[in-house]
């Protein structure tokens, strides 16, 4: 009978353990999706465009993968072993913003 408790034991926290890696969000999922679309200047001019895996902007006429450690977003630019934080990002309304590592802010508009 010890033996039917212990396999019971086992089988609650591996069931337990299981449900808790499954219903955990990823608290940045949010930032993740409000990102995607195409990003320009005041005059809803394009810059940025951004899809769910990757980043073209006109200024490096190329498409970068990218990735975000907590907040912070990161580009894969193709020519680099390392990739280069553009800084802590976030999205209010239309509005893109990131804080780079000197604290100085930069905006980017959604284009329609």
């Amino acid at each position: 009978m010890k033996i039917n408790y212990r396999i019971l034991i086992i089988c609650l926290v591996f069931f337990l353990s299981c449900k808790s890696k499954t219903t955990e969000k990823d608290e940045y999922a949010d930032i993740k999706q409000k990102i995607i679309g195409i990003w320009g200047s005041p005059e809803k001019e394009p810059v940025f465009y951004i899809s769910s895996k990757s980043i073209y902007s006109d200024y490096w006429k190329d498409s970068c993968s990218y990735f975000f450690i907590k907040d912070t977003f990161f580009v894969m630019f193709n020519d680099r072993d390392t990739a280069t934080p553009f800084g802590k990002m976030s999205v209010f309304n239309d509005t893109l913003s990131w804080i780079d590592r000197d604290g100085m802010t930069t905006y980017a508009f959604r284009c329609q």
